[in-house]
């Protein structure tokens, strides 16, 4: 049987250290996990959401042509021991290369994890665009905020 993904609330009472507990339970025991009440505004998460459709939709040749060295950059696939894609993902940085990431105010030591541009699809005029980045990662400060609340307990 198929587990259901968990569903975290994070408007819901019980605390910084529960909610992170379980997102920490649901991406172990799960993998994956859907976060409501997060901040991000509805019509940014739709159009990400959309954006990923397409994306994921392209033939495996084009999707391919978006694959970086880095390995949190761009599209990647793991196929089954039968050849079958089985999962693939898109990862984007919140800057796109060194030079976002200085201007931005990042410490020289964290500069090299930007050494690699994101990968962006020609065809869509919206990827890849500062302000989306930034809307994005802009929407987003309660999940990271509760991890380094809770870090230290």
């Amino acid at each position: 049987m198929t587990p259901a993904i968990p569903l975290i609330d994070l408007a819901a009472e019980g605390g910084d250290h529960a909610q992170l507990d379980a997102i920490r339970a649901a991406t172990e025991d799960v993998g994956a996990v859907q976060v409501v009440n997060h901040g991000v505004p509805e019509e940014l998460a739709a159009g990400l959401s959309a954006r990923m459709a397409r994306l994921l939709s392209l033939p495996r040749a084009e999707k391919a042509r978006l694959a970086s060295p880095h390995p949190y950059r761009g599209w990647r696939q793991w196929p089954d021991d039968f050849g079958r894609l089985e999962l693939e993902r898109f990862n984007v940085a919140q800057f796109d290369d060194v030079e976002a990431a200085r201007a931005a105010g990042l410490a020289q030591a964290h500069l090299g994890l930007y050494a690699h541009a994101n990968m962006w699809p020609a065809e869509d005029p919206e990827y890849g665009r500062p302000e989306q980045i930034a809307a994005w990662h802009d929407g987003q400060p309660y999940v990271a905020e509760l991890a380094e609340n809770s870090a230290g307990r």
